[in-house]
């Protein structure tokens, strides 16, 4: 009996194993391309006011995407869907999807619709810098370019259920393809259209971008699986009435990725002559979100599924062992880089974007940004970390109020913070709010649950936390050094890229050195079993 268990928990290992990387390799070739629909950008627009109205145009469809749920429905439909097949019911399993599927869809078209009519009335509550009136042309460009955005909402809540039923069957390929098509969309647009419409050609390149990664690859996917979809409207279903009382609280509430990507835009557009203040926000977060995703978004999406079905067998104590474990992986990961980006931020921004109409004066700006950002990638995916957890146990309104809590008593610190400190503020108290959602979520889930792992989860974070401001401390040192220099006096894009090589491979080694002498995480080995395997795939 112990050998079945035993063979059952290693093939539970490998496929996780295998889950997370196919994850990983998709998070390294969309962040890629993430960082050169960045690129292409800030070499075609700058910081600029076409800018921020290209980046604040995303709002009102950010807003339906969140209160209808559309990129987070996966969360809540692969446990219920998985209930089914554990069941042996996949017929009504699909019946469910059906019925998920078409009444979603109505509510998306209703809600793009509306939002179509009422978009300048909508944007009528944005700050100053987007909404002047002496300057009519930003906020009609910036209706203009909300429009086009719009309706990839609607492709982004197929995606998700498409996806869902391969997550469910363990099938990661096309699903992990979805972020790689919305980039290069992005990046096309801009390439092949930016000289013919200007900015115009990036919303183009989002919703054909959305279209291909979410819907056109997909279908083949899920009809690989098995899909069989029947137009169905049975609102008194009641797998359909669970799924909308675990789904509603992550509509009403609001949740990290929703104030991460509203939030410092909006705030940001009441920045006193804060013309460019959205933009170097959005290109430092984006930047970070790239680290993040691949260190920390990569490793949990591979993850639930496995959490997911764990909580559905009451394997509470399995699931604290996989928490502490991936924990354990993305602080090894993501915290020395943090340190060592934080000292290099300007000559990083520098080799990343500027050139063309990105200037030094922008890289400056964004330099700060970035670096304040920085410590928000480790939170962010811990915080996730733990949140997917609680979605596997189908317990979607405990994080949903304790989000909206923190994020609440934050609105009045961005509101000032942008006023008395602009762009730099906003960064910083992205970065404070996601901290204290960290440890709060975290708090409370290892106290219900009583969780076994959590002084060995608290040691090794703190172990990787304190080598790696040694390591920082290392790098700015060498870094100080180096620029006086009088090779380093005129830094080009290649003295920058000397400089980070100087100053950051030694400092990195000593970090991973460190982690490794204290038994905390072989990262060699980590790093070398996904790379093995990544080539292998």
């Amino acid at each position: 009996m112990k050998d079945a268990e035993l063979k059952k928990s290693n093939a539970i290992g490998k496929a996780v194993s295998t889950a997370v990387i196919i994850m990983a390799v998709s998070n390294i070739t969309s962040r890629l391309l993430g960082w050169g629909r960045i690129k292409v950008l800030a070499y075609f627009a700058g910081v600029s006011g076409d800018v921020d109205a290209y980046i604040f145009a995303f709002a009102i469809p950010d807003l339906i995407n969140h209160f209808l749920a559309g990129s987070a429905l996966s969360i809540t439909f692969i446990p219920l869907f998985q209930n089914y097949l554990i069941n042996n019911d996949e017929k009504e399993g699909w019946r469910f999807f059906s019925n998920v599927f078409t009444v979603g869809t109505i509510f998306f078209i209703v809600a793009i619709a509306i939002s179509m009519i009422f978009t300048q009335d909508i944007l009528a509550l944005a700050g100053k810098n987007i909404n002047d009136p002496g300057n009519p042309k930003q906020i009609v460009l910036t209706l203009r370019l909300t429009r086009i955005i719009l309706p990839a909402q609607l492709f982004f809540f197929w995606g998700a259920l498409l996806n869902g039923v391969q997550y469910a069957k363990k099938r990661f390929l096309l699903p992990a393809l979805t972020p790689v098509l919305y980039n290069l969309g992005i990046i096309c647009g801009g390439v092949f259209l930016y000289k013919a419409i200007g900015i115009d050609g990036f919303t183009w390149g989002v919703l054909i971008g959305a279209f291909l990664g979410n819907v056109a690859i997909q279908i083949p996917g899920a009809l690989s699986v098995g899909m069989r979809y029947r137009p169905r409207i049975d609102l008194k279903d009641k797998t359909l009435k669970t799924f909308a009382l675990i789904t509603v609280p992550l509509i009403i509430g609001l949740s990290m990725t929703f104030s991460n990507e509203l939030f410092p835009k909006y705030f940001a557009s009441f920045v006193p002559n804060g013309k460019g203040a959205i933009s170097s926000l959005d290109y430092s977060f984006k930047i970070v979100s790239m680290l993040f995703g691949l260190f920390g978004q990569s490793v949990v999406a591979g993850v639930y599924p496995f959490l997911s079905q764990l909580a559905v067998e009451k394997k509470i104590e399995e699931m604290h062992t996989m928490l502490a474990t991936i924990l354990t992986k993305i602080a090894s990961l993501l915290i020395p880089c943090i340190g060592i980006f934080m000292v290099l931020a300007p000559s990083i921004i520098a080799i990343l974007l500027e050139g063309g109409a990105f200037n030094t004066r922008d890289t400056a700006l964004t330099a700060k940004t970035f670096s304040s950002y920085l410590p928000s990638a480790f939170f962010m995916a811990g915080a996730l970390l733990f949140i997917r957890a609680y979605y596997a146990l189908q317990r979607t309104f405990f994080p949903m109020i304790i989000s909206t809590c923190i994020i609440s008593v934050c609105l009045p610190l961005y509101y000032f913070s942008a006023i008395k400190i602009g762009a730099l503020g906003i960064a910083r108290t992205a970065t404070f709010a996601m901290a204290l959602l960290f440890f709060t979520i975290t708090f409370f889930w290892n106290r219900h649950y009583k969780n076994k792992h959590l002084s060995l989860m608290v040691k090794n974070v703190g172990i990787i936390t304190v080598i790696s401001i040694v390591g920082a401390l290392i790098c700015m040192g060498i870094k100080r050094w180096a620029l006086n220099i009088y090779f380093f006096s005129q830094l080009t894009l290649l003295k920058h890229l000397l400089l980070c090589m100087v100053a950051g491979i030694p400092s990195f080694l000593v970090i991973v050195g460190g982690i490794e002498a204290a038994g905390v995480q072989n990262i060699r080995k980590t790093i070398g079993t996904y790379l093995n395997k990544s080539l292998r795939k």
